[in-house]
Parts: structure tokens; C-alpha cells; sequence
């Protein structure tokens, strides 16, 4: 049986290998249960240069790979802001967006873009959280 100081001296061990040697190299030498660390770290670097090239350069293509990939039906307006890097512009005139739709009309539209190729991004939100946002309609 180990004692609570063994495990802690064990996980310890372990957290300076992850870091020294990096995951990546742990589980490609068969160390199983590392894909999650990898995978993390990657999606977070990913999300990282598209939310960049979107503020620097309003590439079409990161924000909808922003939307396909990062952002999901329930989030917050201040989630998605950080996805985005910028605050979403309060849409009053969001009347078009309700007429025959699934929405209220107490739901509350807000824009991001335009990006470069003119194209602006409407989301709307129900009692703070992101509605009727389906991330396969921007995969290509």
C-alpha cells in the first residue's frame, strides 16, 4: 500500500516529466492517457492564432473557424466576446432576425464583423446565454 507521501512524490515526478520533457513526447513513447493533454493544448494554440488573424487581418475564414469550433449554444455573451477577442455590438434593429423564426422577441441580438469580406456575424441571446447556435452551419 502507498502511503499519501509516496502518490504525492509519484505525481510530482510526473508533473516535472510532463513539463520537462513535454506531452507530446509521452505519449508518442506509449505513456497512455496524454491525447487529452495534448489535444487541450493544441485547440487552446489553434483558437489563439485564429482569434489573431481575425483581430489583425478580419479573416473570413477564422471567424468562421472561431464559430465552428469554439463557440457553443449556451454560452455567455462575455464567452463569446473572449472568443472573439472584441465586444459584440448591440443590434437594436433585430426585428429581421425574429419574424418567423424560432426567436422571442425578447432576445437580444448582437453583431461582430464586419470582416474583410464585408460579412458580419449576428448571434443571439436569451436570458444571457447564446440561442439557436448551431456550430456545423460554418463548416465548410
Amino acid at each position: 500500500m502507498w502511503t499519501r507521501d509516496q502518490i504525492f512524490c509519484w505525481f510530482a515526478c510526473l508533473m516535472m516529466c510532463l513539463t520537462v520533457t513535454g506531452c507530446e513526447r509521452l505519449h508518442k513513447a506509449g505513456i497512455p492517457g496524454m491525447e487529452s493533454f495534448i489535444d487541450f493544448g493544441t485547440h487552446e494554440r489553434q483558437e489563439e492564432q485564429y482569434r489573431h488573424r481575425y483581430q489583425s487581418q478580419r479573416d473570413h475564414q477564422a471567424i468562421r473557424w472561431l464559430l465552428a469550433n469554439r463557440v457553443e449554444q449556451g454560452m455567455t455573451l462575455a464567452g463569446v466576446n473572449r472568443i472573439f477577442g472584441e465586444q459584440g455590438e448591440r443590434e437594436f434593429d433585430d426585428q429581421k432576425f425574429k419574424i418567423g423564426s424560432t426567436y422571442r422577441a425578447t432576445d437580444i441580438a448582437y453583431r461582430w464583423g464586419p470582416d474583410a469580406t464585408g460579412r458580419t456575424v449576428y448571434l443571439l441571446f436569451r436570458d444571457g446565454q447564446l440561442v439557436n447556435f448551431d456550430p456545423n452551419e460554418f463548416r465548410d
